[in-house]
């Protein structure tokens, strides 16, 4: 192997993806927690419903009051989009068509009711 080989695949190992830079193994629900600039959104999938906890760093419920989202997956080659919607007193739940294939890949936009943007990504497993 050449050593710019050797170099050019340590730095893919040694760089994190800056997607999942704050990805935690396990939250309090069970799922996958990201942190965006001090707002958690942990990810789970029940069924064919995807279901968003919201929090602070302290792990304090976040209002999800007046909070409009959407999700984009990615299972394979086919993307769907669908609008999160906010059940109180912290949740933002979407409806599948079908439950989540392990593998596929989320992009999550959420807007909060005090105008504060949150983005994550997930891989469901």
């Amino acid at each position: 192997m050449r050593i710019t080989h050797m170099i050019a695949a340590f730095a893919l190992l040694a760089t994190p993806s800056l997607a999942f830079a704050h990805d935690v193994a396990k939250g309090p629900n069970g799922g996958q927690i990201v942190d965006d600039a001090g707002h958690h959104v942990e990810f789970t999938a029940k069924g064919d419903q995807i279901v968003l906890y919201l929090s602070d760093t302290a792990d304090k419920p976040i209002t999800s009051a007046q909070a409009t989202g959407r999700v984009i997956v990615q299972a394979g080659p086919t993307q769907a989009t669908v609008d999160l919607v906010p059940t109180l007193p912290n949740l933002m739940v979407a409806k599948l068509a079908a439950p989540l294939s392990t593998g596929a890949k989320l992009a999550v936009t959420i807007k909060l009711g005090d105008g504060h943007d949150v983005k994550a990504r997930f891989v469901a497993r």
